[in-house]
């Protein structure tokens, strides 16, 4: 189902347990996210007020790829990729990690591996995302920690609970 289907299904059939759920946080979605934390990172970033970064994009520079990476700041060359315990803990994949990292500082790419304890701290996190940014020349606003970014980590409102009367 695409976000835009959902979004229908939902608006059409707003009695449907969860339609309402479904397009509060239909804003927040991405189809080209692959993993939940990659878009608890990306929604944290968005949801602060930094730039959007585009989502598992292929990452060329001077003409050589570079990989495919989580988050891209293509204008400022910054990547955000969130490491999940399995990029330890699988020898193939630890390896390859280390040969992209390295791909990455010989061709001036500024990256920043995220876990979950620096997902733990999201605004440290953010000041850190808008710190990296800045030093590659972003001249945006600073994070901004106000409603937008309160609304990302309080309950979904659901369906009210009818009375057993």
């Amino acid at each position: 189902m695409t976000l835009q289907e959902l979004v229908g299904l939902a608006s059409e059939q707003a009695w449907r347990p969860g339609a309402a759920q479904a397009l509060v946080v239909a804003g927040w979605l991405d189809a080209g996210s692959r993993s939940p934390r990659e878009s608890e990172l990306r929604c944290l970033v968005v949801g602060c007020g930094l730039p959007r970064p585009e989502v598992n994009q292929d990452l060329l520079v001077n003409g050589r790829w570079l990989g495919c990476v989580d988050l891209l700041f293509r204008a400022w060359l910054l990547v955000l990729e969130y490491e999940g315990r399995q990029h330890a803990e699988d020898d193939v994949q630890f390896a390859s990690d280390i040969a992209r990292y390295a791909g990455f500082r010989d061709h001036g790419v500024e990256y920043r591996q995220v876990t979950a304890a620096m997902l733990a701290r999201p605004r440290a996190l953010m000041l850190v995302v808008h710190r990296l940014l800045c030093e590659r020349g972003y001249e945006g606003s600073a994070p901004v920690f106000g409603a937008q970014w309160r609304a990302l980590f309080e309950a979904v409102p659901g369906r009210g609970r009818r009375s057993a009367a």
